[in-house]
């Protein structure tokens, strides 16, 4: 079992939240390693 943190980010291009969550998303993206 791996102990590295994984995001899983699933989205609805039609959905509005998806798109106000893109900079959570990416702040996420510079702590954690991108595979």
């Amino acid at each position: 079992m791996s102990t590295t943190p994984v995001l899983h980010y699933i989205y609805d291009p039609l959905c509005g939240w998806c798109y106000g969550a893109k900079p959570l998303i990416e702040a996420a993206r510079g702590i954690l390693p991108v595979v």
